[in-house]
């Protein structure tokens, strides 16, 4: 969208006859952006739209509060040249505003936290924009705050190679490779899009590579008993509990994560051309379009519900993440689920630093890794799972959508005969 030409006004006079002048700004929206300059009537040339040749305002020479107005409009056609040269689709007439505020509002002391101003404003921006949830959103947060405490004034001119070793170093003394990485991917999202913006970053930053160490992590997932077990639990008295559970193997079933569990609609469940139940959705983490037949097991859960009005359209009643693990916690116990996961997390000086886990403890992504090694372990083929997982992108699909009608019936297939639990067989001297 090209903007249009800045319209420059006056604002309705205040008690005392002062008026604002007023820079309007129409790009993708409208923003007013104030040059500090104020005027009374008889000080202003309407017809140059500057304050009058030979003016003082409060001591102020008139060419000084009309350089005011000429950096807002040299800043303003800066901020769109730029903007259509980038082909910028975050350029608007919010971030034009918010971007001169940074520049010509804020004070010095201000000033010098500059990458935190940003960095917070990013933040606040892309929760608002892709509704994050409050797990991811938190994540950002204390990404944002660890970053502070290590390096209190950081600028964009300090991203070198050498701040980046002894800021993994740094994190590598309390935190897990995978926790590092997770920090390194979001602080260069967040620097891609400062780049956009033109702040002064070292090119050393993008091809920078953290030498971590490769550690063995094990994978927390079920074994098909233990799902047949938690299948088995019944929970006459405790309809919330009975619902996380079937929330949970419906996941084990399908692979969906739990973010997209609670944001399932009917809406994305349709009938396909043999008239089987199918999911058609797109992941709420890495955007990916994934459709699917509903297996026998998960159909029976998702027809459990369907008749249920709950908000949005949702099919399934969304609780809290909190009380989520903890009613998932109590049926792993119930299930008598056994055993633990250790894991050597990080490295301290030259001590290392081990979790544990009790398998009894389940966590929502589980049922995930549960659906993932079952059906690997099975026969399915990785790239078939994918077409569950949205591990991969659409684009990266397509060799394989040839043998995706099949290939997800015999991942169907491998999921209900490995959770639904078989009748034992009567022989016939037990008939006797």
């Amino acid at each position: 969208m090209n903007p249009k030409q800045p319209i420059i006004s006056l604002s309705p006079p205040d008690k005392s006859g002062n008026r604002l002048v007023r820079v309007r700004v129409s790009f993708n929206g409208r923003c007013d952006l104030y040059p500090k300059v104020s005027v009374k009537d008889e000080q202003w040339d309407e017809n140059l739209h500057r304050v009058k040749h030979g003016c003082r305002v409060n001591g102020v020479l008139y060419s000084t509060l009309n350089k005011r107005i000429n950096d807002c409009l040299d800043f303003i056609q800066k901020y769109c040249d730029n903007a259509q040269l980038r082909e910028d689709e975050t350029a608007c007439a919010a971030d034009l505003k918010q971007q001169y505020g940074a520049k010509f509002k804020r004070t010095d002391a201000q000033k010098s936290d500059e990458f935190f101003f940003m960095l917070e404003e990013y933040i606040e921006r892309k929760n608002k924009d892709n509704n994050w949830s409050e797990k991811y959103y938190s994540q950002w947060k204390k990404m944002m705050n660890d970053l502070k405490d290590f390096k209190p004034k950081l600028k964009f001119s300090d991203l070198s190679d050498a701040f980046l070793n002894s800021y993994v170093s740094h994190l590598s003394e309390r935190m897990s490779d995978d926790k590092i990485k997770e920090y390194l991917k979001k602080l260069k999202e967040f620097i891609r899009f400062a780049k956009k913006k033109n702040m002064p970053i070292h090119q050393e930053f993008f091809e920078f590579k953290p030498k971590l160490r490769k550690r063995d992590k094990k994978v927390m997932y079920l074994h098909p008993n233990e799902v047949q077990d938690i299948i088995a639990l019944s929970y006459p008295n405790t309809p919330s509990i009975e619902r996380v559970r079937d929330i949970f193997i419906f996941q084990c079933c399908t692979s969906l994560r739990y973010s997209d569990v609670k944001n399932l609609t009917h809406d994305c469940i349709r009938l396909n051309e043999y008239g089987k139940e199918e999911v058609l959705l797109v992941t709420q983490k890495d955007k990916g379009l994934i459709w699917f037949e509903l297996n026998e097991i998960a159909l029976g859960i998702y027809n459990k519900y369907k008749d249920n009005v709950y908000d949005n359209n949702r099919v399934f009643h969304v609780i809290s993440d909190t009380d989520f693990r903890k009613f998932l916690h109590r049926i792993g116990k119930d299930a008598g689920i056994k055993g633990e996961v250790t894991t050597v997390t990080y490295k301290k000086g030259k001590d290392e630093v081990k979790t544990v886990r009790k398998r009894a403890d389940l966590g929502t992504h589980d049922a995930r890794r549960t659906f993932i090694v079952t059906t690997i372990n099975n026969g399915a083929s990785a790239d078939e799972i994918a077409l569950y997982t949205s591990h991969a992108e659409v684009k990266q699909m397509m060799p394989y959508l040839t043998i995706s009608t099949e290939g997800k019936k015999r991942v169907n297939n491998i999921i209900v005969d490995a959770f639904k639990r078989k009748e034992k067989e009567v022989t016939t001297e037990e008939k006797e």
